[in-house]
């Protein structure tokens, strides 16, 4: 289990360095006797999760009852930079947005670069984020150096399930993640309408509930699967 306790002495002794004294934080409105640079970067797995290669075509049965086809749009790795509190912070990103052509209907994912943090056993690990978006709805958790979802920054918001079927297809080791609006004051067992994700490192986003009611849940018996 990771140590949240141990967190900055980890990230300063991993990820600071200090710069000269009395230099001034871009951005940060105020001067610094110190400006730390932190740097987080994507985990190599981080690249490639979910088979989101631009120009693929996924197929989705909507909660209405129609088929849709969602065309990967965008898959991009940039570098987002932000300074604040007399630091300068460098995040690795990919970003990736499946979008429908009619109706026009789209869901974006965010990976967020990590850190390395300190575990109970004197190890480290690493933490990172995912990040999904639709129809009003944000779905957030932490991901570990092999991709795979974790309870950490967010509590009660992730179940495992073993398989499931979608559509007549059975997904094995599939993440189930709770909208954080209701996750941290909800019993899942006692709740059906919370809105939930379905997610499996091998084919991404299985199914996708939003808070307005509708539902989006993959149907691979196209030509492109």
């Amino acid at each position: 289990m990771i140590n949240k306790a141990k967190f900055i002495p980890v990230l300063f002794t991993a990820a600071f360095f200090s710069s000269l004294t009395g230099c001034y934080c871009e951005d940060c409105g105020e001067s610094c006797s110190n400006v730390y640079d932190f740097e987080s970067k994507l985990a190599d797995c981080q690249k490639t999760i979910g088979h989101y290669k631009k120009g693929k075509t996924i197929h989705y049965e909507h909660s209405n009852g129609y088929d849709l086809d969602f065309t990967v749009s965008k898959d991009t790795i940039y570098h987002k930079r932000e300074s604040e509190y007399c630091a300068n912070f460098d995040t690795e990103v990919r970003e990736i947005e499946l979008t429908s052509t009619y109706p026009i209907i789209s869901i974006k994912v965010s990976f967020n670069g990590g850190y390395e943090f300190e575990d109970e056993d004197g190890s480290t690990d690493f933490v990172s984020s995912l990040n999904i978006t639709y129809d009003a709805t944000s779905y957030v958790v932490d991901l570990n150096s092999d991709g795979t979802p974790i309870e950490f920054s967010y509590k009660d918001n992730l179940e495992t399930l073993d398989t499931i079927t979608f559509n007549g297809v059975k997904y094995d080791s599939v993440f189930v993640i709770y909208d954080l609006l209701y996750a941290s004051s909800t019993d899942h067992a006692d709740n059906r309408n919370q809105p939930r994700l379905y997610f499996s490192k091998e084919k991404g986003i299985l199914k996708i509930e939003s808070r307005l009611g509708q539902s989006l849940t993959i149907k691979e018996n196209g030509k492109d699967e």
